[in-house]
């Protein structure tokens, strides 16, 4: 903890045309998320950390309107990173997904120490969950390549607008 040092570093240093981005990242949107360590079953046995974050905000989102009209694909995401490694693990999106401007939540439902879920919500006034475990299966651990995500909840009406995490 005294001399800590850099592991790596990612993103994209030009939103506006996606120059220069890390590798996965190209969908980035403004990073308002704080990223968020998750151990999970699935991953290297839940012995390597993981970090979630949401995939950023579109400012297409800006227009103040009753019924925005955002068709941007930027941060209509969430990422799940190698923490030690610094690589996208997997870019999880959706049909129907919005910008996901605020933090994403972690869940041990059963009390074992690795995270089960996440949940996001987006700028379309819709709640995500993302699956590390298989609930059907007595919470068995998914690997990289089956985590999933799922539209839990939503809102009725146009221009609702989820700017901050769920709790």
């Amino acid at each position: 903890p005294d001399n800590p040092s850099l592991l790596w570093r990612l993103g994209c240093p030009n939103l506006d045309n996606d120059s220069g981005c890390s590798p996965g990242l190209s969908d980035m949107g403004q990073t308002w998320s704080a990223p968020v360590v998750a151990f999970v079953k699935g991953y290297e046995s839940g012995t390597e950390p993981l970090i979630v974050v949401g995939g950023g905000y579109d400012t297409c989102e800006d227009e103040d309107t009753a019924d925005p009209s955002c068709n941007g694909a930027k941060g209509r995401n969430v990422f799940v990173l190698d923490a030690q490694a610094g690589t996208v693990l997997r870019n999880l999106t959706a049909d129907g997904m919005r910008s996901i401007a605020g933090d994403v939540s972690l869940v041990d439902v059963n009390y074992d120490g690795f995270v089960d879920y996440a949940y996001a919500a987006d700028t379309g006034g819709n709640i995500w969950r993302v699956d590390f475990v298989d609930a059907a299966a007595n919470f068995a651990p998914l690997g990289p390549s089956d985590w999933r995500i799922t539209r839990v909840a939503y809102t009725n009406g146009s221009g609702r607008k989820f700017l901050f995490g769920p709790a």
